[in-house]
């Protein structure tokens, strides 16, 4: 599969907040395109998708939720922060440090509004 045409396919599904990091990351993969380049290949994918369910986990509605949808809110924020956690540690990339704070203050609201108010 064509380099190209895989960045233009991601272009079409991720939120344009994270065109930059896309960009970056199509970059970084074609200046290293050697021997490496499938195993680079199947990280940036997997990047991807990562960066597109954050996407999709910030802009979701978040008014009228029930406590069950809370709580599997907060688990999915969760699960997502650690895996782009696992990603940083790989390649110490400052935005995919800046989606983690993100969704660390969006499942720090969504727990705080789960523990309600204390007496």
């Amino acid at each position: 599969m064509d380099e190209g045409y895989l960045f233009k396919l991601v272009l079409k599904t991720v939120n344009k907040i994270f065109y930059f990091q896309i960009l970056y990351y199509y970059y970084l993969l074609l200046a290293l395109s050697d021997q490496t380049t499938k195993v680079l290949h199947l990280n940036f994918i997997c990047i991807m998708e990562l960066l597109e369910r954050a996407s999709n986990f910030e802009n979701r509605k978040w008014s009228g939720l029930t406590t069950s949808d809370r709580v599997n809110a907060a688990r999915e924020a969760k699960e997502l922060i650690l895996s782009i956690n696992e990603e940083y540690k790989k390649t110490k990339d400052i935005q995919l440090m800046d989606v983690m704070k993100r969704l660390t203050a969006i499942k720090q609201k969504i727990e705080k509004r789960l523990k309600g108010r204390l007496l």
